[in-house]
């Protein structure tokens, strides 16, 4: 096994990983009242902003598989407002 940092030359390794097994993401796409095409749109999303974040990792087998990932981000609580200020504006002007 090999714990990997997350590199853009993943995105496409992971998005399949994640869709191969979409069953184990319909809890979450449920909470979120997404549909497939919908959940393929945020998962990319969510992979750019954890590749960007650094802190993301992958394992892969000696057969370069992916067995596991750990998509994650940091977020200052300056940021977390400033994004709910946008996306207020965006909904209003809507």
């Amino acid at each position: 096994m090999h714990f990997i940092r997350l590199t853009e030359h993943d995105v496409d390794d992971v998005m399949k990983f994640i869709l191969a097994d979409i069953e184990a993401a319909k809890p979450l796409m449920k909470s979120l009242a997404l549909e497939r095409d919908d959940a393929r749109l945020f998962f990319e999303d969510l992979l750019i902003e954890a590749v960007n974040s650094g802190v993301s990792f992958i394992v892969r087998t000696d057969d370069h598989e992916i067995v596991a990932a750990r998509l994650s981000t940091f977020r200052t609580r300056e940021e977390a407002f400033r994004d709910a200020r946008v996306s207020d504006l965006a909904f209003h002007i809507m």
